[in-house]
């Protein structure tokens, strides 16, 4: 193979003499398959002056050309929301929007850290509340001789738990917001990139 010894450039420039070769010869398969070649080395190859280029010429390599881009599009736009689904900001700097994925990985990073340590603060503030049993209410009944401070313990008990779950949620939640954000970004990134949408 040429491309193992040559520029791509050069490469590129003599995949597309073959092409027209292969047209001239009326072998159009296997001039778009040169032409295919050709675009895979420089995606930004053209034919050069149209005075010059016969039409059929042209044709062929404009539609192969326009085959060529669609399939990279898509395919950079698989990439971009597979990394951004696998991982908040990925796909942004992947396609060049480093600020924005780094901020989206910083802010998913913070908050999956603040969800992590709030889990156990709720679970213990949950087990706190349910495990309250008349042993409980016995022993602080014995310390104060009152039913108020053993209701008073039960509610404060109670509130623990639900503030701690009430923040656990939040914090699952706009981990998941910045995780949507994030897909959504990606997607309208990959669109205006794409010069589509």
């Amino acid at each position: 193979p040429i491309e193992d010894a040559l520029d791509p450039f050069i490469a590129a420039d003599l995949h597309k003499t073959l092409a027209f070769c292969y047209i001239a010869m009326r072998k159009t398969n296997i001039a778009r398959l040169e032409f295919r070649t050709a675009l895979r080395l420089n995606n930004r190859l053209d034919l050069g002056d149209d005075s010059v280029i016969a039409p059929k010429l042209r044709r062929a390599f404009l539609a192969v050309r326009r085959d060529v881009l669609s399939v990279d599009r898509s395919t950079l736009r698989r990439n971009t929301l597979v990394r951004s689904l696998f991982l908040p900001g990925w796909g942004q700097v992947y396609r060049g929007a480093r600020i924005r994925g780094f901020s989206f990985m910083a802010a998913e990073l913070m908050l999956l850290t603040g969800t992590a340590f709030s889990i156990p603060s709720f679970t213990g503030a949950r087990d706190a509340y349910l495990s309250f049993g008349v042993e409980d209410a016995v022993a602080i009944y014995g310390r104060g001789n009152s039913i108020s401070d053993v209701t008073a313990e039960l509610d404060a008990r109670f509130n623990r738990y639900e503030s701690k779950g009430r923040r656990t949620n939040l914090l699952i939640g706009l981990a998941a917001g910045v995780w949507i954000a994030n897909l959504a970004d990606a997607l309208i990134l990959t669109l205006q990139k794409d010069g589509t949408g």
